[in-house]
């Protein structure tokens, strides 16, 4: 038991950085499959437990990795929080389960979380919180880099702040482009201008280091997930460095491509993080044990991709890892379904 509370504490931590360095993903797995997604399909509406907000683009947070499409914008959407109004007005209900066509439910749960989000973009003190935490998930994803590139102090704040007004800002588009049902894509005037902004970060680093940077931010979910088997494996089955980035590269391949099966087959992808790996299953599926089932799966070719890099003392402990974030995902992925049978 104090093995699985101990794995309830660090999944919270865990899925707090994930839902920024996820959510993005799941956007672009869903744009670029959008002309096969399934009409006919029962879709949840209750909250993801990572924003997917669809018609955007990520880009200085993880991309979409060799196997896929690289996106062209350092941006990642949002529309954290709960589902709110802007200037008085309610955002549009989400749909009922009842509703076939998924891609209705997702515009209508973006814009229950993207009304939120502008209430508090748009509000001075709000905005203040909001950019403080953006700097925060900013600073953790970048951890080490500094260092690495050699950047001094002074030049690299200045790189700080303009990733977080950057980003922050093409969310708030992407957002208000969100709450209109009319709307397909945030205006171009707009993003036209975030391409100077992001230009200017290009020039700020330089090419070399705004490659090393965009490559260092792809991956911070994954070395996370493994300086954390490093801190359970004895001295005698400790990583080396070849093998920890191996294993990183390994599994944000793996969770790219199971996110983007997923997108192309009409599901919802979704995301959750917890101490050994992030779990990805379809939401809105007929029934919890189908997407317990899918969960599964996907933990399995973690389990047989991580084999293929690991010894065997190595896997044994990993594999305690993945058994823990199943145990939490279980119980997260019931609240979630109870949730979503609440009248």
């Amino acid at each position: 038991m104090n093995k699985l509370v101990a794995g309830l504490a660090l999944s919270t931590c865990a899925f707090a950085t994930s839902a920024f360095l996820l959510h993005g993903e799941l956007a672009i797995a869903r744009e670029r499959n959008r002309g096969f997604v399934a009409t006919q399909m029962t879709a949840s509406a209750t909250s993801p437990p990572v924003n997917t907000a669809a018609g955007a683009r990520a880009g200085a947070g993880p991309d979409t990795g060799s196997a896929v499409a690289t996106p062209t914008s350092l941006t990642t959407p949002s529309g954290q929080g709960t589902p709110g109004s802007v200037n008085g007005t309610p955002a549009p209900a989400a749909p009922t389960t009842a509703t076939l066509d998924p891609r209705a439910v997702r515009k209508a749960r973006s814009a229950a979380y993207a009304a939120d989000f502008l209430k508090q973009y748009d509000s001075p003190s709000g905005r203040a919180g909001m950019r403080a935490d953006e700097m925060g998930r900013l600073a953790r994803s970048t951890a080490g880099l500094q260092e690495k590139l050699g950047i001094d102090d002074a030049k690299w704040q200045k790189f700080m702040d303009m990733m977080v007004d950057h980003e922050m800002g093409v969310r708030a588009a992407h957002a208000r482009c969100d709450i209109d049902p009319a709307c397909n894509s945030p205006d171009p005037r707009l993003m036209e201008r975030f391409e100077y902004s992001e230009q200017a970060i290009r020039e700020l680093l330089g090419r070399s280091d705004y490659k090393a940077m965009r490559e260092y931010r792809q991956l911070a979910f994954e070395r996370g997930v493994v300086s954390n088997l490093q801190e359970r494996l004895p001295p005698n089955l400790a990583l080396s460095e070849k093998q920890s980035e191996a294993l990183a590269l390994k599994l944000r391949e793996v969770r790219i491509n199971r996110i983007d099966e997923l997108a192309a087959q009409g599901f919802d992808p979704g995301s959750y993080g917890g101490p050994g790996m992030s779990v990805v299953y379809p939401r809105g599926s007929a029934t919890q044990q189908q997407a317990v089932q899918s969960a599964e799966q996907f933990m399995q070719s973690v389990r047989d991709n991580a084999g293929a890099i690991l010894n065997a003392g190595q896997l044994a402990v990993y594999n305690e890892m993945l058994d823990d974030a199943m145990v939490i995902f279980r119980r997260y992925h019931r609240q979630e379904v109870a949730q979503q049978e609440k009248p």
